[in-house]
């Protein structure tokens, strides 16, 4: 079973709220896709805010990278789960100011992110 787990590719995530209007959001995606061929990497693209947990994980990855594009930051990780803007979309979070709009990729295996397409593919080199 261990052999069949290491096989599996592994899952880097984008977040984008509108994908037809971040160009951004877009070039990274294309070359995710690119990259997917060899089946090394899944990619997911979320269009809702992160969860609580993801939001930890990537606060944890990269804090000031994530302060720059979710604003009050610090009091969201105090927020209860439920609440918004968790499980919104995130062009409702960004209507509401707490989503900046832009990129955001995130290799949770190997525990980097960023939010242009120099990063990706430096990543992936």
């Amino acid at each position: 079973m261990f052999r069949s787990l290491q096989s599996q590719p592994r899952i880097i995530t984008l977040f984008c709220g509108d994908m037809s209007r971040n160009r951004t959001a877009t070039n990274i995606l294309n070359y995710l896709r690119d990259k997917q061929n060899g089946k090394v990497i899944d990619v997911e693209v979320h269009d809702q805010f992160p969860t609580r947990d993801q939001l930890q994980y990537m606060y944890r990855t990269d804090s000031k990278l994530l302060s720059h594009e979710v604003n009050g930051l610090g009091n969201l990780l105090k927020t209860a789960p439920p609440q918004p803007p968790f499980g919104q979309s995130l062009a409702d979070a960004a209507t509401a100011g707490v989503w900046n709009n832009g990129a955001l990729w995130v290799d949770w295996e190997k525990q980097k992110m960023g939010n242009t397409l120099r990063s990706i593919e430096s990543h992936l080199k």
